[in-house]
């Protein structure tokens, strides 16, 4: 399985940004913590977006925020990026 990794310092990033339109998980890195943002919270809100353009709207910006995520130790989150423990 492919973990999208993000480095961002916000509380929130788009979903676009975000997922690209796949529904990999996303580990998100910020100021030294980590969190994942599950697959079934992606394919949600990719799912959702892609109900507006099915109905020729303007799908409203839609975003992740870091509390919608799951806390991870930092070694977790680490090892996920691949980095040295």
């Amino acid at each position: 399985m492919k973990i999208s990794v993000y480095k961002e310092s916000d509380d929130r990033i788009p979903v676009d940004r975000a997922t690209g339109g796949e529904t990999d998980p996303i580990l998100w890195c910020r100021d030294g913590m980590f969190c994942i943002i599950p697959t079934p919270v992606i394919q949600n809100a990719v799912e959702f977006r892609k109900s507006f353009h099915v109905e020729k709207r303007t799908p409203p910006e839609l975003y992740f925020y870091w509390s919608q995520g799951i806390p991870i130790s930092n070694l977790a989150g680490r090892a996920l990026m691949g980095g040295v423990i």
